[in-house]
């Protein structure tokens, strides 16, 4: 409910791409922030009330900013549906949000093939029991997991950052989508009239 409400706001203040970059970078900051600060000795001790806040607080924090993320992005590819009627004559929204579809669910089965490969590669003990597995493990899958997702963000982010609709030339494409859709209809009536 949270997102709803903010999604709007930073979008208004920001504009919807860098709003989309801005809200998706602090959600992976906030979710990674509990591993570096327990590699670094700065967590509070496992089984006090004050690691299940932080661990709370960064958990809602990550949510948050990561659906207002999500909202941006939705709402960037229905932007661009009116940008693609400009240019070839017709609406294919229902393109665009399957191929966005699509693309979440491949890249979600590689993200379980890739979690088995850096389990592996940590050599991440099978059948694990929490709190039984070696700190030393645990350190190299934190020290491996938390740079590759920064290099994945960071493609995404890279390529988010290219995204050229802001809110004027946005208004421009439905004027001229308006304008166009009138002459259609004005000329439709003549003929029909004629």
């Amino acid at each position: 409910m949270v997102a709803l409400f903010v999604a709007p706001m930073v979008s208004s203040l920001m504009g919807k791409r860098d709003a989309c970059i801005a809200t998706a970078v602090a959600s992976v900051f906030c979710g990674n922030a509990p591993y570096p600060l327990k590699l670094g000795g700065m967590m509070p001790p496992a089984g006090s009330n004050a690691l299940l806040g932080v661990i709370f607080c960064t958990t809602l924090a990550t949510l948050i900013l990561g659906l207002v993320a999500l909202i941006l992005y939705s709402s960037m590819i229905a932007d661009v549906v009116e940008d693609s009627q400009l240019a070839t004559g017709r609406r294919s929204e229902g393109l665009f949000f399957a191929a966005s579809s699509f693309i979440q669910k491949a890249v979600s089965g590689i993200g379980v093939f890739a979690s088995g490969l850096l389990l592996a590669v940590a050599q991440f003990p099978a059948n694990a029991k929490p709190g039984a597995v070696d700190p030393a493990i645990l350190r190299h899958l934190v020290l491996l997991y938390v740079p590759i997702q920064g290099v994945l963000y960071g493609v995404t982010l890279l390529l988010l950052s290219r995204y050229r609709i802001n809110r004027e030339s946005h208004q421009a494409n439905l004027r001229r989508l308006s304008d166009a859709a009138a002459a259609a209809g004005v000329f439709e009536h003549g003929a029909e009239v004629g």
